[in-house]
């Protein structure tokens, strides 16, 4: 992942998604590396579960639902072979919350706090039925 001020990007990997978003997992690579002190905690290779309105994350080898978010908010824009995706607004779960304080030591997160907002910006490889 990259980052430009408050904005992170992170390269898509792939997925499918239903145009009226109701449906579909995008697959991002990268990664969030949390740190403090000596302490950190990565949570890469990020999966949105559209239909579910959930984000989960490789953390410690394992896959787990980290964030979650409200599914009929999402939307999703075609424009040819150019798909955005909007409306996520992030939180964190249970298994998210208690990886970031399991990790740092703590019990500063909880589940239901404010995580972020994530939009998805990607190329169809597939071409629409008029060329």
């Amino acid at each position: 992942a990259t980052r430009q001020g408050d904005e992170y990007s992170f390269p898509v990997l792939g997925g499918k998604v239903a145009e009226d978003g109701g449906s579909g997992v995008i697959r991002l690579d990268g990664g969030i590396r949390l740190t403090k002190g000596g302490t950190s905690l990565e949570l890469t290779k990020p999966r949105i579960h559209l239909g579910d309105g959930e984000i989960t994350a490789v953390i410690g080898g394992e896959r787990r639902t980290v964030m979650s978010f409200p599914a009929n908010k999402v939307e999703v824009t075609v424009n040819g072979q150019d798909v955005t995706v909007s409306g996520i607004t992030a939180k964190l779960t249970e298994e998210g919350a208690a990886a970031i304080n399991d990790a740092f030591g703590g019990s500063a997160f909880s589940e239901g706090e404010k995580f972020g907002q994530f939009e998805v910006a990607a190329t169809s490889s597939e071409e629409s039925e008029d060329g």
